[in-house]
């Protein structure tokens, strides 16, 4: 046994698990910040014929689910982690890199789902007929 393995069992299949468990949220959160700036790019134009703008609509109604997602993440792994890893750094960056990998296939199907283009919609984006 190396020095940064703990004897407990039970915490590095724990770990995978809820690594595992928690892509669907993550696929869920990254949705949702997609289609909170299709939200603000499709209501822009009729917006501005209001004289009001819906820039930065996207990212307060998109982002905190998406960073709410992730900050849970890090919090039910990184106490799992410590009871994997004797260094403390190393189990912050596992769960740090747990987190990543679940939230890498919400953003990969947010990006296909929206043609390569979900972090390029907003309201600078919207075509409004001029």
């Amino acid at each position: 046994m190396t020095t940064t393995e703990r004897t407990s069992g039970w915490t590095r299949p724990a770990f995978w698990i809820w690594t595992a468990a928690g892509v669907v949220p993550m696929l869920l959160a990254w949705m949702w910040f997609g289609l909170s700036f299709m939200e603000e790019m499709t209501e822009h134009c009729r917006a501005l014929s209001a004289q009001t703008s819906m820039e930065g609509w996207g990212a307060l109604l998109g982002l905190p689910p998406l960073l709410l997602a992730h900050a849970i993440g890090l919090l039910i792994l990184v106490p799992i982690a410590l009871g994997s890893w004797t260094s403390r750094t190393r189990a912050v960056l596992a769960a740090m890199c747990a987190v990543a990998i679940a939230s890498l296939p919400g953003m990969l199907l947010a990006q296909w789902f929206w043609s390569g283009q979900l972090f390029a919609m907003g309201a600078s984006a919207a075509y409004c007929g001029r």
